[in-house]
């Protein structure tokens, strides 16, 4: 389902509905916003379509590019999961917004919590001119002065019953404002996680754009995927390459990678060698031997080899090594003979 983007959305708890419908309703007859651009999840015929898969999805869209978002702060709002995740997105994506403080709530408590700095009391004329003023930026709508002073004083005069109509949570604890502000950094983190998910997948649509061949697919895709998927790629081809070559050439190769020359340290050793030397996998020079470059088989291994160093030299990404290393008790280097006897199955 195509979901339609409306410019304005009022972010507040459902328990708090009298008094988003207020708002609503002043929004339209004070500053003649069209009803239909206002998303308010909890009225109505003004929030999420009947039959929609995931509410939560919609939202989620919905919060992309509006042209103002009105937060309702509240006792109840901070009381509501859905409401902490909502501001995390709105400030972990820079988006509009104009808090309101709804009382009993106090703003100075919001200050030494959330660092709420430019919230207003919703009680104070002052500030809804502040939002008069911000809607007729943002949508271009706007009713002559009279009208709106008409309307702003009918809200306030009638805002005394309607909050005292609301659910009522008792005072917030200094407990409850920490859980509160500790959802708003989860939800920070995890928007700054999609957002970089996102910014990702778009980089990696246009690099595939730019593709001419399954060559240039493939390099492109190598680069986007994943640290650990791509880190057991590159092991699957190295295993594979190592296995097609004789444990004498593996030898030779893994103290080559080490920039080491390899000298066998017993005559079985030394027969393997030679075998290895038979069908020229190998060279002997003297008393050591090293992988001869030109041998087809030798050469990729060699490819492997490189492109697994080269992932593992270029990866960063603290997590993938200290998880390794907490699973296997060694490091992820190629420099490590433990890491080819366990991860390429290959005794060197």
């Amino acid at each position: 389902m195509k979901v339609e983007q409306k410019p304005i959305f009022i972010s507040h708890a459902a328990k708090d509905k009298a008094l988003a419908d207020k708002l609503v309703d002043l929004l339209a007859t004070g500053c003649a916003a069209n009803p239909n651009d206002i998303l308010c999840t909890s009225l109505e015929g003004k929030g999420i379509p009947a039959g929609t898969p995931s509410f939560i999805e919609y939202l989620r869209k919905q919060i992309q590019e509006p042209k103002l978002v009105i937060l309702l702060l509240s006792e109840n709002f901070f009381d509501s999961q859905f409401c902490i995740c909502e501001l995390g997105a709105v400030w972990g994506m820079g988006l509009p917004n104009f808090p309101l403080v709804v009382p009993p709530l106090e703003k100075s408590k919001l200050k030494a919590t959330l660092a709420v700095t430019q919230a207003g009391d919703i009680c104070s004329a002052g500030y809804l001119d502040e939002l008069r003023d911000v809607i007729k930026d943002r949508l271009g709508t706007s009713v002559p002065t009279p009208t709106w002073n008409v309307k702003r004083d009918a809200f306030l005069k009638a805002l005394d019953s309607v909050l005292m109509s609301l659910p009522v949570l008792g005072h917030v604890t200094a407990e409850k404002f920490k859980e509160a502000q500790e959802q708003y950094q989860a939800a920070l983190a995890e928007i700054a996680a999609k957002g970089d998910e996102v910014d990702k997948l778009k980089a990696h649509i246009e690099d595939l754009k730019k593709c001419k061949d399954a060559v240039q697919v493939k390099k492109v895709t190598k680069k986007y995927s994943s640290g650990e998927k791509q880190f057991e790629e590159l092991c699957k081809v190295t295993v594979k390459a190592l296995a097609n070559i004789q444990n004498a050439t593996v030898a030779a190769l893994f103290y080559e990678n080490r920039g080491e020359d390899y000298f066998p340290k017993d005559e079985d050793k030394w027969d393997a060698v030679r075998e290895a030397d038979d069908i020229e996998e190998i060279e002997v020079i003297e008393h050591f031997c090293k992988p001869r470059d030109e041998h087809p088989r030798v050469k990729r291994a060699k490819t492997a080899i490189q492109d697994l160093n080269d992932f593992l030299n270029n990866l960063h990404d603290e997590n993938f090594f200290e998880d390794f290393e907490k699973e296997h008790g060694f490091p992820a280097s190629m420099r490590n003979k433990e890491f080819w006897q366990d991860i390429l199955g290959c005794y060197v």
